[in-house]
């Protein structure tokens, strides 16, 4: 009996060791499944990695420089990622698989610094401005409906408003330049005016000076722009409150209170340089370079406004305007746009140069994240397509000195020809480095000489054309050429 007895207990104990074994693993397996621990890359970076101090400089006034105490921060990676950033990035990778980086091209201001910013604009701004040799612009009756446009605008004088814009948009670039509040991998990346709304303007009389008695006629303007720069995440939209003098042929506006209304997602990262010329004044069509054209859109001043004007009898919320013809053609043009812009970044690569040699970064696929600063390199990536046309290469006909079609596109492989001594990168890129060229004269023994020829070229110290490039297979071409290239004080095959 003892011996059933005692049987009987170890059988117990051995069904609770099992059952007690078999419930631990359960919970192990749910628990490393549903809770799997993340390590997050930016919760282990030192402090001195993340920010450091703003230094003021002994030549830059107190009323343009910034407390030291307000810090700029480099880019880190990210845990969290807006809409726009979840579209352009891979979401096909499991989550743990990699942290993923706020990339240097798309780092954007917070809202501390350019709060701290817009505080600096407060102040007097004088520029030329004489109402009597300038034609005021109006809105057109078209454009005067209180769908497409609402406030003031509709009697306000758009060249003056437009020169107003540019001021303090003007002015808010410079600030930030001064103060060093850009990534230092790139160059400075303009704020570009999207949109306005111009919400009213009050006359008022302005105090009279001593050495004009009569009070001048003044103006408040109340208005609101939303600024952007390309490939960033996100916009701000700012809010003035100024008062506009005439004093002779220039005007005066006198910043009296600027705030941060919003910062709004932008539905496109990407600015293109479509504009109606006829919307924008001739001061602001810089077509030649759009990098430092502040007013990217024309149509930009005549945007809707962001108000929605309430009517009881309406049926329907929708705009009255979404099936026009303006906005089909709008919307078509977008897709078209779409459409183009993945077949344009489908046709070009990432590259960087390593070792002297070009290497694809096969992992960027976007301009934005290839142009970024990569730590893995120590440099930023170059965006680059196959050529298509001769007159995609840089270096061709580069060599006037004869004729020749040396530095052109091979289609085939979609490479650009380039002069002995130049190192590509990518397709039609090449490194900071001078190419070889020929007749570098008897005192160097370096055919290391085109910036030189260029410069005695610029100078109109030599009567040759352009610097005397070598290409590769270039000597039966020269040799065919020789009375011309002697003709221009060159030699066809000089002791280099």
């Amino acid at each position: 009996m003892n011996f059933i007895k005692q049987n009987y207990q170890t059988l117990i104990i051995i069904f609770s060791i099992v059952c007690v074994a078999i419930f631990t693993y359960i919970l192990y397996k749910w628990l490393s499944k549903g809770f799997r621990p993340i390590n997050e890359g930016f919760m282990f970076l030192p402090e001195l990695n993340l920010k450091f101090p703003i230094s003021t400089s002994p030549s830059t006034s107190p009323s343009t420089s910034l407390s030291t105490n307000i810090s700029y921060q480099i880019p880190i990676p990210a845990n969290q990622l807006q809409d726009n950033q979840l579209r352009d990035l891979d979401t096909d990778i499991i989550r743990n698989v990699r942290v993923l980086a706020n990339f240097s091209k798309t780092d954007e201001l917070d809202f501390y610094q350019m709060y701290t910013i817009i505080k600096l604009l407060k102040g007097n701004y004088t520029f030329p401005y004489d109402p009597s040799t300038i034609t005021p612009t109006y809105l057109t009756n078209s454009q005067n409906t209180i769908e497409l446009s609402s406030g003031a605008i509709k009697n306000a004088d758009l060249e003056l408003y437009t020169r107003i814009k540019l001021e303090l948009i003007s002015a808010l670039n410079k600030l930030i330049i001064e103060n060093d509040l850009y990534t230092k991998y790139h160059n400075y990346v303009f704020f570009k005016i999207i949109g306005s709304n111009l919400i009213s303007i009050d006359s008022i009389s302005s105090p009279s000076s001593p050495s004009s008695p009569t009070p001048s006629p003044s103006q408040n303007w109340i208005f609101s722009i939303k600024i952007g720069r390309e490939y960033k995440y996100i916009q701000f939209t700012l809010y003035f409150d100024i008062d506009v003098m005439q004093d002779g042929s220039n005007c005066v506006i006198n910043v009296n209170k600027v705030e941060i209304l919003g910062i709004p997602i932008p539905n496109d990262t990407t600015f293109h340089s479509n504009q109606h010329t006829t919307d924008m004044p001739e001061l602001t069509q810089d077509t030649s370079n759009t990098d430092t054209d502040i007013m990217p859109y024309g149509e930009g001043m005549f945007k809707q406004a962001d108000t929605k004007f309430i009517d009881l009898m309406e049926v329907s919320d929708m705009s009255p305007n979404y099936f026009d013809n303006d906005s089909l053609s709008a919307k078509i043009e977008d897709k078209i746009m779409a459409q183009s812009k993945d077949v344009y970044f489908n046709s070009h690569k990432c590259f960087s140069l390593i070792n002297g040699k070009s290497k694809e970064l096969p992992e960027y696929k976007w301009p934005a994240f290839c142009e970024s600063y990569h730590p893995e390199v120590n440099q930023n990536g170059i965006w680059d397509a196959p050529c298509q046309l001769d007159s995609d290469c840089p270096f061709y006909k580069a060599n006037k000195n004869y004729p020749n079609e040396f530095g052109k596109c091979d289609k085939e492989t979609g490479k650009c020809q380039m002069p002995q001594g130049i190192i590509p990168i990518g397709f039609t890129k090449y490194a900071k480095q001078e190419a070889d060229c020929y007749n570098c004269g008897m005192d160097t023994l370096s055919n290391k000489c085109c910036s030189r020829q260029a410069d005695d070229i610029n100078a109109e110290n030599v009567p040759y054309k352009s610097p005397d490039y070598i290409f590769e297979n270039d000597f039966q071409l020269r040799k065919q050429n020789i009375k011309i290239i002697e003709d221009n004080g060159l030699h066809v095959n000089p002791s280099i």
